[in-house]
């Protein structure tokens, strides 16, 4: 138990990323907004992708990259870059914490019909 305890310990201590289930969204990526970052050659393609990103002390995203992708070089990680300046946090998570200068993974579920503009993104639930 101890053991546990401390590993926990150090998982915060050494910044550990931040439960996308706890952040309080002020600004997520719009339909419209996500469309326009999907190019035609994407258009029919399923895939989750995990981006990895700092918060800023105004909450922007900065400094993200690709932590995963199931449909590696069809074009999704690129979009989910594309889309990162388009989300704000709140400063201070659900729980209470503060959020700037921390990492947060967000994951990305794409379902892009093919013949017809994208959906609103599904990011994760607030």
């Amino acid at each position: 138990m101890t053991s546990v305890l401390l590993v926990a310990l150090a998982l915060v201590a050494a910044g550990a990323p931040l439960d996308p289930r706890d952040i309080v969204w002020l600004r997520k990526p719009t339909g419209d907004e996500v469309a326009r970052h999907v190019p035609t050659e994407s258009r029919g393609l399923i895939g989750r992708v995990a981006l990895d990103c700092a918060v800023t002390a105004s909450g922007l995203l900065s400094d993200c990259r690709i932590t995963s992708d199931d449909s590696v070089g069809k074009g999704l990680s690129e979009i989910a870059i594309k889309l990162a300046p388009y989300f704000r946090a709140a400063l201070l998570s659900k729980s209470g914490a503060p959020v700037a200068g921390r990492r947060i993974i967000i994951p990305f579920r794409f379902d892009l019909p093919s013949d017809e503009p994208p959906p609103a993104l599904q990011a994760a639930p607030q």
